[in-house]
């Protein structure tokens, strides 16, 4: 493999497993999903299955690539697999792979949010109606600080999953350490998100406004590794178990 192919190579991450009836075919696979215009030009797709990376050629047949530009102005789209054939690579522990990225997604999407509420409390501070700064007004005090509440909820969660990982945690917490941290990161980035736009008004939404670039950022990423349904349902599925410990 050539160093221009290696530079081309783009790990997606899939949260759906893959089924392989045979030893080099990847049959049935959902769509996997990718973030950045780089993904876009890719040669070499490596995919993250249940029994390990899997290699698949940009040219292979039944491969379907769709990259259309999205809110914010990058490219996020989606790699379709119909029966390709594929070289596997082994992965000792592909689901380890998957709740570490998704972790790393959570923490962040919880950048994404301490950075526009800093920019939201900035506007409140200068931003003046009736001859005084909206900052002052009592009913927007209340919803900032619901929002920094969330936030630092938000940012423990992350913190105290991600020592878990370092000090070796199984996979079940992982997988679901991993599933409430992202639910959480994803909620308070939408939730940033609304109240961002209405504290700044109408020019909140605009290409001139440092705080449009987030809202529309935080519309694009919330979802990947999972949207707050896909999260619920794995914690859900814990609930359910009778084997699985209640922690919260």
């Amino acid at each position: 493999m050539s160093d221009e192919w290696k530079e081309n190579t783009r790990l997606i991450l899939e949260s759906a497993r893959a089924i392989l009836p045979g030893d080099r075919s990847l049959d049935r696979v959902r769509k996997a999903r990718f973030d950045g215009a780089g993904a876009a030009g890719a040669d070499l797709f490596a995919v993250l299955t249940g029994r390990g990376v899997a290699l698949v050629d940009r040219g292979a047949a039944g491969v379907t690539v769709d990259a259309p530009e999205t809110l914010d102005g990058a490219r996020l789209g989606a790699v379709s697999f119909d029966t390709v054939a594929a070289e596997f690579l082994p992965c000792a522990n592909p689901d380890a792979v998957l709740d570490s990225a998704t972790l790393a997604h959570a923490a962040y999407l919880l950048g994404l949010s301490d950075a526009a509420l800093d920019i939201t409390l900035d506007y409140l501070r200068i931003r003046e109606q009736f001859g005084r700064p909206i900052g002052s007004f009592q009913s927007l005090q209340h919803r900032a600080t619901e929002m920094k509440i969330q936030l630092e909820l938000t940012r423990a969660a992350v913190e105290a999953t991600a020592r878990r990982f370092d000090t070796g945690a199984d996979a079940t917490a992982r997988k679901h350490g991993a599933a409430r941290c992202h639910l959480r990161a994803g909620t308070l980035a939408m939730h940033v998100s609304r109240e961002a736009i209405q504290m700044h008004g109408a020019m909140g939404i605009t290409d001139e406004a440092d705080i449009g670039l987030y809202v529309r950022k935080a519309m694009t990423e919330a979802n990947l590794f999972g949207a707050a349904s896909v999260q619920r349902r794995v914690l859900s599925d814990r609930l359910n178990d009778p084997k699985q410990e209640h922690a919260a």
